[in-house]
């Protein structure tokens, strides 16, 4: 019996740290386990550690579009968490052609790699998601 339960917790732990390793990890689980406010440092390091490169699949609103030579920036923010400077999410795309038709406030469906996140004050996270693909 004791080995069945080892078992289950170790299978627990495996599913926590690699993100159950199918389809795409939900925002509001990732956002919540960077939460240096709720989490401890090392939980929000090795947390990042088994969802960076992974795809992140979300909504959200746009906040402002910048483009340049590689792609496009698109800032964005999810009102089920709290926000830095009114954004936490940032889609970098590679086609500015789209990205340039969207409206400040337009609703919109993406999907990105998880590439880097940085931690504000009031327990806020803003995710960087590259090869940025929005739905239509």
């Amino acid at each position: 019996m004791r080995y069945l339960f080892g078992l289950l917790v170790l299978f627990g732990v495996g599913m926590f740290l690699g993100g159950c390793g199918k389809g795409a990890l939900k925002y509001e689980t990732v956002f919540d386990n960077l939460d240096s406010g709720k989490n401890t440092e090392l939980h929000v390091r090795e947390y990042w550690k088994s969802v960076e490169g992974q795809v992140l699949k979300t909504s959200g609103e746009v906040l402002e579009v910048r483009g340049g030579r590689n792609g496009a920036e698109i800032q964005v923010v999810n009102r089920s968490r709290p926000t830095v400077r009114g954004a936490n999410l940032t889609l970098l795309v590679p086609e500015v052609s789209h990205a340039a038709k969207l409206k400040v406030g337009e609703k919109i469906h993406f999907k990105g790699t998880l590439r880097n996140y940085r931690g504000g004050r009031a327990n806020s996270v803003v995710l960087t998601l590259d090869e940025g693909v929005i739905d239509d």
